[in-house]
């Protein structure tokens, strides 16, 4: 089991909410290709909204929220999918040494 996958079980995250982070996934992948400079903020509103939004996502057990988006892209890139959304969107955070190499 990769680590997406323990994730997705911890969070109780239905196959049909799967298949729609893997298509924020692939959005962010095609941005970031295309040279348009994406945000965590973008990309966490995006996650979260597949759940209903701030309110409907906190009320998911467990909430779903920042903290699970970060998640989804560390988790993604350490299984070597999608590694490019990950860098772009967390690389420069300093508790990841504002650089991955």
């Amino acid at each position: 089991m990769g680590n997406i996958d323990r994730l997705f079980k911890e969070y109780n995250i239905t196959k049909v909410e799967q298949k729609q982070i893997m298509d924020v996934m692939d959005k962010y992948r095609n941005l970031i290709a295309d040279g348009v400079k994406v945000s965590h903020a973008q990309y966490e509103n995006d996650i979260i909204a597949i759940f209903g939004g701030d309110i409907a996502a906190a009320r998911h057990t467990p909430a779903i929220e920042y903290h699970f988006c970060e998640y989804v892209a560390k988790e993604f890139m350490e299984d070597r999918r999608w590694e490019e959304v990950f860098h772009e969107v967390y690389g420069s955070f300093l508790k990841y040494g504002g650089k991955i190499e």
